[in-house]
Formats: C-alpha cells, structure tokens, sequence
C-alpha cells in the first residue's frame, strides 16, 4: 500500500475494516513499535506469538498507548514552554514577575 511501506503486514491486514478508532491503535501500536516499547509484564499468548514470530508487538493495551500519548503530549508542551520562556529576553521576564 503506497504510504505505509513500513508498517508491518499484522497492523496492515488489522487495519481493513477498522473503524475510527481501532485505526488509531493501530497507529498508536506501529508507534510504540518503531521506538521499541515492550511492555516486558505482557502475558498476552497471541502477543507472545507475535514476538516469537520475529514481530515486535509492544503488548500494551490501547488504553496504556492512548495515556502515553497524552502524557507525551504534555511532555512535548511542557519543553516548546521551556524554550518560549529561553528565548524571552531577560528585561520581560523581569515585567512579568
């Protein structure tokens, strides 16, 4: 499928007929898989298949993904915050106090 040449063929052939949101767990699971999130408690069969198979399924629910996700989201506005307050120069900081 041009667009999703790296995304292994279990999230593919999961993919068809899914509805909004199962499309983003799958999204959220290719994620965790390319940054190698491996929940290493998962006691899954079928997950455990999947990694013996040579796929590197994260085996974390949708749940767990979708809290990750939002606790990056803070992360990641917590940092552009960070840098708006490095980039302020010293004379408005002193106004703002």
């Amino acid at each position: 499928m041009p667009g999703f040449e790296d995304t292994p063929d279990d999230l593919l052939d999961e993919l068809k007929g899914s509805h909004h949101r199962g499309i983003s767990h799958k999204a959220l699971e290719h994620a965790a898989r390319r940054v190698a999130l491996v929940n290493p408690d998962c006691k899954d069969e079928r997950i455990l298949e999947k990694r013996k198979a040579g796929i590197e399924a994260s085996g974390f629910s949708e749940t767990t993904l979708f809290k990750y996700l939002d606790e990056g989201k803070k992360v990641i506005e917590m940092v552009n915050q960070q840098r708006e307050l490095e980039a302020t120069p010293d004379k408005s900081l002193g106004l703002a106090e």
